[in-house]
């Protein structure tokens, strides 16, 4: 039986993907939700302050969804990236 990777284990794996090819990446979540938000530096030496889209990872419980998001007027200028993962920091109250 083939081992179905649980969403911390797609998290991370999109995380260090991300990271080997020099992107700048965002993550957030718990063991069953999380998101992986991903953009490349572009050329040069802006360190990804100009780029204008990313890739989002949404992964549920094992179940992954990917998807390309035009940011205007820049990933981190429009505040995607953290309006975003505010949706995925869950609290539980007891």
């Amino acid at each position: 039986m083939k081992h179905q990777p649980t969403t911390k284990e797609l998290q991370q794996s999109a995380i260090q993907s991300a990271r080997d090819m020099e992107w700048m990446v965002c993550s957030e979540g718990t063991e069953y939700t999380a998101c992986v938000i991903a953009w490349s530096k572009g050329e040069g030496t802006n360190n990804g302050l100009t780029t204008n889209w990313c890739r989002v990872m949404t992964i549920v419980d094992g179940e992954y969804h990917v998807e390309t998001v035009r940011c205007n007027p820049t990933v981190l200028g429009s505040g995607y990236v953290t309006e975003h993962l505010a949706d995925f920091k869950l609290t539980t109250q007891g």
